[in-house]
Parts: C-alpha cells; structure tokens; sequence
C-alpha cells in the first residue's frame, strides 16, 4: 500500500510538473507588426516583425515558411571591417517576459528567390515556428 501511494504521490508530482512547464510558445507569443519588403519575383525579401513574449518560460523561433519564396532563413547583421554583412542564424530566441524587434540591419527573416513579384500594399502568409512545435502564421503587409 505504501509503495502504491508513493508512485501515485511521484506521477501527480510528475504530472503537474508537466503541466506548469507545457507551455505552448504559440499560446503566450504575440506577434505583430508583420512587414515584407517590397521585391520583384526571382529577387529577395525580408520580413520584420515584433515579438513579445509574454509567457514565464523562454521560447525561440526555429523556422519560418512562406509559400512566396522558394528558400526562407534567419538572417542577422554582423560588422566586417566596418561593413554590415547578412549572415544566416538557427534560432531566435525570445526571453520570458520580453520583447524582440526583427528589423532592418538587426535580425530579420530573410524570403529568398521570390516566386512572384510582392507589391506595396499586398498581404503574404509567414509562418513561425517555434522550437516546442508550435506555430502561428501571420499575414505581413507588403511596404516599399
């Protein structure tokens, strides 16, 4: 009988221990100000948007997709000899309980060979996701 309460005892633990930490990144990551760079169809784009995470755990975006561009990545600045040089990144991680801006010259994601031409004024589908499998999809509006 002891042994029983004490498994019961470590699977409840267990459970809400779980519980308290099975926080989806999509339920407490908000999303806005999605914006696209105006491209013509075979050239690049990037994408800027804000990110604040209002959840108690950390979480960070590991991909996006969009069905306009035939290659998407992670993109940051880097200073070279004074220049400002793109380079690819894995991951951006979003701390508990702060925000992060993806903008020009700082990280962005990178839409590369466009499959179609993005007009000043259009809406295109991006998605994010997130490293704990969750995703959400926004719709960023096409700027100049």
């Amino acid at each position: 009988m002891k042994r029983i309460l004490v498994v019961l005892l470590v699977s409840l633990l267990s459970i809400t221990a779980f519980a308290s930490s099975n926080e989806l990144a999509a339920n407490v990551v908000k999303i806005g100000y999605a914006k696209a760079t105006a491209a013509e169809q075979g050239d690049n784009s990037h994408v800027y948007m804000h990110f604040t995470n209002n959840g108690e755990l950390g979480h960070t975006v590991i991909a996006a997709f969009s069905p306009v561009a035939t290659q998407i990545q992670l993109h940051t600045f880097v200073m070279v000899s004074g220049k400002p040089i793109e380079v690819m990144i894995h991951s951006l991680p979003l701390q508990a309980g702060k925000y992060l801006y993806l903008s020009k010259l700082h990280e962005n994601i990178a839409l590369m060979g466009l499959k179609k031409a993005l007009t000043v004024g259009e809406m295109i589908p991006v998605t994010v996701l997130y490293r704990d499998g969750s995703y959400e999809t926004v719709d960023a509006t096409v700027v100049k």
